[in-house]
């Protein structure tokens, strides 16, 4: 239940929200909502009435391209960081053989020409 509540970080909105276009209804509100109706209408004509909505989905759009392009910009900087390497300078290797306690890195190790 939670999962489906909570709201993300990016969208701001729960994966619920976004689904449906309503937030989560819990079993007590269901009640409550009920009491709400008309007189001549179904509850599921009253849930669907009350809640169908796509405001969430609209408002989600632009948090969602928003991070996308923090991310992108992130992914930029990282391919443009300097990576040139001169003699004597101490670098760490990435371990490929590891195991699951094994380091990430083996090193340092200086260059040579």
């Amino acid at each position: 239940m939670a999962i489906r509540t909570c709201k993300r970080k990016v969208t701001k909105f729960s994966s619920f929200e976004l689904l449906y276009g309503r937030t989560d209804l819990q079993p007590f509100e269901l009640t409550i909502a009920y009491n709400d109706r008309n007189v001549n209408e179904t509850f599921d004509e009253h849930l669907i009435r009350k809640f169908t909505t796509h405001k969430w989905i609209m408002e989600a759009t632009p948090n969602i391209d928003n991070a996308y392009k923090l991310w992108e910009n992130r992914r930029k900087q990282q391919k443009s960081m300097n990576t040139a390497f001169e003699p004597g300078d101490l670098v760490l290797v990435i371990n490929f053989s590891r195991r699951k306690l094994d380091p990430f890195y083996t090193g340092p190790f200086r260059l040579f020409k």
